[in-house]
């Protein structure tokens, strides 16, 4: 009986951006705006501080600016340590909920890095926390389908969140609604990236599997709602309900 194909991870890279913004900040940004009650930006950056609101198209703007050159890095950093030719990289599975572009960010990266013109792109976007693993799943399936063709295939896995730049429009949402939502003090901004190898027509160069992945998915039907994303004209902001038991 032949073996089972397996999917593999075989690079990992990881970026922050310079800035630290600690517990303080939330309650700072507060106190200026609202009477009653890790960043791509520093704490003294006029955004925080204003009382203008930025828009969906503004947030995006910024997440281009200082969002992609993370994602960049990162995926840098994976394909460095994968220790394979980036031409090799068949495909891209890239992941945010802070950029609402199309194409999506996956486009500007691919230019970035210098990959193939017909690497295939997946883009998953607007999943909040289980975007990660939606990402990795997608791209293991890609890569199963491959391994039933006979062919080499190795996925490029990228997510990319600026969530601080919607600071200002969760909190306006908080006070405005009275409805707690943990999101302005749990989500920092960050790029993480993976490469994934079907095993197949392995190089010398490439590095041996650091783990060996499988696919399944579960839904958990009771929890809708307590996580997710709300679409606002002042851009779409993350929503964590915390229900004691």
């Amino acid at each position: 009986m032949p073996p089972s194909p397996l999917v593999s991870v075989v690079g990992t890279g990881l970026q922050y951006p310079q800035h630290k913004l600690g517990p303080e900040f939330v309650p700072k940004i507060v106190t200026n705006c609202y009477e009653d009650n890790v960043a791509v930006l520093p704490i003294d950056y006029p955004i925080w501080l204003q009382d203008y609101i930025l828009t969906n198209s503004e947030c995006d703007s910024m997440f281009k600016q200082y969002g992609i050159p993370l994602a960049t890095l990162a995926a840098t950093q994976a394909i460095a340590d994968w220790g394979g030719n980036a031409m090799d990289i068949t495909h891209v599975v890239a992941m945010t909920c802070t950029s609402t572009s199309s194409p999506g960010f996956d486009c500007t990266l691919c230019q970035e890095l210098g990959l193939a013109k017909h690497v295939r792109r997946t883009l998953v976007n607007g999943v909040t926390c289980a975007g990660s693993v939606a990402m990795l799943r997608t791209a293991y399936d890609l890569l199963l389908g491959a391994t039933q063709q006979g062919k080499p295939a190795r996925a490029l896995v990228v997510a990319a969140e600026t969530p601080t730049v919607y600071i200002k429009g969760w909190l306006d949402t908080v006070a405005r609604d009275a409805i707690p939502n943990l999101a302005p003090t749990l989500f920092g901004d960050g790029a993480s990236a993976l490469v994934l190898s079907n095993g197949i027509g392995v190089k010398e160069s490439e590095r041996a599997a650091i783990w060996n992945i499988q696919g399944a998915q579960s839904t958990l039907l009771d929890e809708a709602g307590n996580i997710g994303i709300q679409c606002t004209p002042t851009g779409r902001l993350a929503t964590f309900i915390w229900e004691p038991h």
